[in-house]
């Protein structure tokens, strides 16, 4: 059985790979169900976009694994990205749960572990390098190494501008994607994607905060979400994003 890489700031990746045994019943229980002989998922990408056939060997970075980072690594191991590696330092609560990707059993666990188990259910080969910890600038390089996009998905304003600062510097960075304005229930329309500078895109309705005032729903944060999960494919796809 495999298990997830935890980095410690160095540009660790992860060696071993989980494998998922056929159901029980012998060797062919698992046939016409997607699943073949040896244990391995088979065709579960079929039905994705002929554009998206090259992104299983591709590495993306989320920083911060709430509302968007959450939904967005289950969105991006669900379209066949073969490589994650996820940061955040917080442990899932009950409060979490109106808009975050977890259940009642995670909370009190930290959303690192609680998202990887959760990955792998949906691809059990996806390799995941797990950075239970706050982000500092000084992490920014060794994290970014090898990704070609990270997704920037924290609620610290601070956080934000210091990643955001970072990148602006950094010619060479990989791809950064981020949001802004997702809180209330204002309509769907209103959340766009948007070019800020040359491979930096933002995602959301640039406007609303997501206040203990102005609140945060599942709809909103999802389509947020669902915006920079798309971005991602696209640049991963060789597309604009925008």
């Amino acid at each position: 059985m495999g298990s997830a890489v935890y980095g410690t700031g160095e540009n660790q990746r992860g060696k071993r790979r989980r494998s998922w045994a056929a159901p029980a019943g012998g060797g062919d229980a698992g046939r016409g169900r997607g699943i073949s002989a040896q244990g391995a998922i088979t065709g579960w990408l079929k039905r994705n976009p002929p554009e998206l056939g090259g992104i299983g060997g591709a590495r993306v970075g989320i920083v911060g694994l709430g509302g968007l980072g959450s939904n967005v690594a289950m969105m991006l191991a669900r379209a066949g990205v073969g490589a994650l590696r996820l940061a955040d330092f917080d442990c899932v609560e009950p409060e979490n749960l109106n808009r975050q990707h977890y259940s009642p059993g995670h909370i009190g666990l930290l959303k690192t572990k609680a998202l990887a188990s959760q990955l792998r259910k949906i691809n059990p080969e996806i390799e995941l390098d797990l950075w239970p910890r706050r982000i500092e600038e000084s992490d920014l390089s060794a994290f970014g190494a090898n990704c070609k996009v990270v997704v920037e998905a924290v609620d610290d304003v601070a956080t934000k501008s210091m990643i955001m600062n970072w990148f602006l510097g950094r010619r060479s960075a990989p791809w950064l994607v981020t949001a802004s304005g997702l809180g209330g229930i204002a309509p769907a329309n209103t959340i766009r994607t948007a070019s800020l500078a040359e491979r930096i895109v933002a995602c959301g309705d640039f406007s609303t905060p997501s206040d203990s005032e102005t609140g945060v729903c599942a709809p909103r944060v999802m389509l947020v979400a669902s915006h920079q999960a798309l971005a991602v494919l696209r640049i991963l796809a060789e597309l604009d994003p925008v």
